[in-house]
């Protein structure tokens, strides 16, 4: 299985298509810290990535890639405070 996070799925994204986080930005719609977040594995939102992935002019295979790290990152929250919860009296 496949391991990449969303935030190097992001930013391998950039670095192939020579683009900066305030490139991205511009082209997405969305401000340049909500960028560096995601770039600094900030906790993304669907709305958010669907905005970047446009903004990257995606292709299915790349939206696929970039879904697929999107999940990766939501399941590993939820079993992180699972654990958390977990451990409370």
């Amino acid at each position: 299985m496949d391991d990449t996070t969303w935030a190097d799925w992001l930013r391998h994204a950039l670095s192939t298509r020579g683009w900066s986080a305030r490139d991205l930005a511009a082209r997405a719609g969305v401000s340049p810290s909500t960028v560096g977040s995601h770039l600094d594995g900030g906790m993304p939102s669907a709305p958010t990535v669907a905005q970047m992935l446009d903004g990257l002019a995606a292709s299915p295979a790349e939206r696929g890639a970039a879904w697929a790290a999107f999940h990766r990152a939501i399941n590993a929250r939820v079993a992180a405070l699972a654990a958390l919860a977990r451990r409370q009296p």
